[in-house]
């Protein structure tokens, strides 16, 4: 059994658990792992859904010991949610603001200072829903993305007593049956529009059935006895790892697949304080205490990753790893010894600290978020930054509102039915594909020459979906994601996308057709090509993938000079292995293949800026400058011609 220090006896509260703790830690240990990129916990997101189900638990717990008693106070109640949980996630907030005006570029800058008041204010699910999908690669960029759990805690944490204050007054004997079917219709909900949304990762109503669950088990805790608990820990604790493991990016999530962890995690609260063989791992003092712990590590190892990672670019070898893990761990023991405990712990019944501090701490500190906010809003990070660089960045942020002007029009051409409308004797040419067929597509139209003989379509296609499946184990495993896990959308997608009236129409008209994608090893070519010779007699270039390289507009805030050799030394090297497996494919399938990487590199040299105008604009999309000067490099290059004598052919 785990040891309590005397000093901390008299502010553990009655009904402590420290098998809670322990879930905690193991919850915590999957996050970390998960972005540290350790062990190969590609599912170490669960993590985040274990938490939520210990917070049901343990705030249904609280609730109800205080309705029980006729003690029940809203006030009493959002007063200590707010001393658990505002005084680390202020400071994490204030000071990974002060960090961030010395570290991230401008770009980066601005966002994450929308991000820090929207992390403050408990909403930033919300805006990261309206930013892109949490498995987005601009995550890196991202110092506060993971408090979007911290602002569901809160939302679920506002609306909870209530729901469960009326409970308790109206269906007191029912109240399990009730939480039951809340679980159930959210569930419910949550797999039949997670696949419809793609914001459905951070909507706090996805998650409520995992929030729900615990309450459900804290109902239970007395009426459920299990025999054979070590047995069924084992199975838990193995359940646990095996999810943590086996899901990725690629499931669904919530929906249907956050069960698994979730209903593990329900059993171990259930079962863990009546082990025999298990019981001293679950009651091990330093899981306990890094389960004490977990919220603040939670809370400063990722925005201590982002920026170490912004500083380094290279990416992080094992040993670096381990020493921030031992750093966050260290700077987590400070933030809980002296930022938790003195607002959470009580005396005589009162807290430790009076409401008078904790509004005084409130207040500046939240005043410190907004004027820091304000001061980098208003141009207060151009001191740090030289004249021509400060022109650089704003040419950059006024030609970003170009690319969806262009997008749109030409979408809503298209959709009113006007398909290659110019000159019938022009090349009818049609690029598909995502963003980077877009900048494909707006690179030949934007130098004339190519105008001159070619009439330009592009239309966005997820080639994704058309994903290989070599062998059996794969067949397996794909059937079990699709249709069990529900972890792939890729049947009604698939036949949706193949069924595209104006794709379709387009396929039907088009002499050429560029392929054009952020390519991976998954798409089946095969397919994608059989696809398009079914639906249309055009002659087929497969466009390799474009290099790519760490944030250009950032190693241009951070280096003066040889920003073309700095960035080649960026290049991810992986993307050529790929290309020349594309390459072989397209000689395999009797298709044109058009090699982009030398468009932008030659030899080891690439070219990234070009005097002093920005080509990329991130990672790997052009900038309006880019799209100009590769639409040049293009022409230069024959691919005119390369596309006039296959056409002729």
């Amino acid at each position: 059994m785990s040891t309590i220090k005397s000093s901390e006896k008299k502010f553990i509260p009655q009904n402590y658990k420290p098998e809670i703790d322990s879930l905690r830690a193991i919850a915590v240990f999957f996050v970390i792992c998960f972005h540290f990129e350790l062990l190969n916990f590609s599912g170490g997101f669960i993590g985040v859904d274990i938490f939520f189900v210990i917070s049901g638990y343990l705030i249904t717990n609280l609730l109800l010991i205080d309705l029980r008693r006729e003690r029940f106070s809203l006030f009493e109640f959002y007063l200590r949610r707010i001393r658990r949980i505002l005084p680390p996630l202020y400071m994490v907030i204030v000071l990974s603001l002060i960090a961030s005006y010395f570290i991230l570029s401008p770009q980066h800058l601005n966002r994450f200072v929308e991000s820090s008041v929207s992390s403050a204010l408990g909403v930033s699910n919300f805006f990261f829903w309206n930013e892109a999908g949490y498995f987005d690669y601009n995550k890196i960029y991202k110092p506060l993305l993971h408090t979007w759990s911290l602002s569901i805690e809160l939302q679920l944490y506002f609306f909870w007593p209530i729901f469960i204050f009326f409970l308790y007054r109206i269906f007191k004997e029912n109240i399990k049956i009730i939480i039951l079917l809340v679980i159930l219709f959210c569930l419910t909900f949550s797999i039949i529009y997670s696949e419809r949304s793609t914001g459905f990762f951070y909507f706090p109503g996805f998650r409520l059935y995992e929030f729900a669950i615990g309450s459900f088990t804290y109902l239970l805790r007395d009426d459920l006895k299990f025999k054979f608990n070590d047995t069924l820990f084992l199975v838990v604790i193995l359940t646990l790892i095996l999810t943590s493991l086996g899901f990725s990016e690629d499931n669904i999530f919530p929906s249907s697949n956050a069960l698994v962890p979730c209903l593990a995690a329900s059993l171990f609260l259930l079962i863990s304080g009546n082990l025999k063989y298990f019981k001293n791992l679950v009651f091990n003092d330093t899981l306990i205490y890094l389960g004490k712990i977990s919220y603040s590590l939670y809370l400063i190892h990722w925005p201590l990753l982002i920026f170490y990672k912004y500083i380094v670019i290279e990416p992080l070898s094992l040993f670096e790893k381990i020493c921030l893990i031992l750093v966050t761990i260290l700077l987590s023991t400070f933030s809980y010894k002296f930022v938790e405990l003195p607002f959470r712990q009580r005396g005589n019944n009162k807290f430790i600290l009076s409401n008078k501090k904790l509004s005084i701490y409130f207040i500046s500190s939240f005043s410190l978020i907004i004027f820091i906010s304000w001061f980098i809003s208003n141009k207060g990070f151009e001191n740090r930054i030289k004249n021509e660089k400060i022109l650089a960045f704003n040419k950059l942020y006024n030609q970003a509102p170009i690319r969806t002007d262009i997008r749109k029009k030409l979408f809503t051409r298209q959709d009113s039915g006007i398909y290659f409308e110019r000159d019938k004797s022009l090349i009818k040419t049609l690029i598909l594909g995502n963003s980077y067929g877009f900048d494909f597509y707006w690179a030949l139209a934007s130098n004339q020459k190519f105008l001159s003989s070619l009439d330009l379509e592009f239309r966005h296609f997820e080639f994704s979906y058309f994903i290989k499946e070599n062998t059996t184990k794969d067949k397996i495993a794909a059937y079990i994601k699709r249709n069990i896990f529900k972890s792939h959308k890729f049947k009604q997608i698939l036949n949706d996308i193949k069924k595209d009236p104006i794709v379709l129409k387009l396929l039907s008209s088009a002499d050429i057709i560029i392929l054009s994608y952020r390519w991976n090893d998954k798409i089946d070519f095969q397919s994608v090509i059989d696809y398009i010779r079914n639906n249309s007699s055009g002659k087929i270039i497969i466009a390799s993938k474009i290099p790519q390289f760490f944030h250009i507009p950032t190693l241009y805030f951070r280096y003066d000079k040889n920003l073309n050799y700095i960035a080649s030394i960026t290049r991810n090297k992986d993307t050529d292995l790929l290309n020349e497996k594309i390459k072989k494919y397209a000689e395999i399938l009797n298709v044109e293949y058009f090699d982009r990487i030398k468009l932008v590199c030659e030899r080891s040299k690439c070219k990234v800026i070009d005097n002093n105008d920005l080509l990329y604009s991130d990672t790997s999309h052009w900038t309006g400058d880019g799209i100009l000067f590769y639409g040049q490099k293009l022409y230069e290059d024959g691919f005119l011609d390369s596309i006039k004598n296959l056409h002729l052919r």
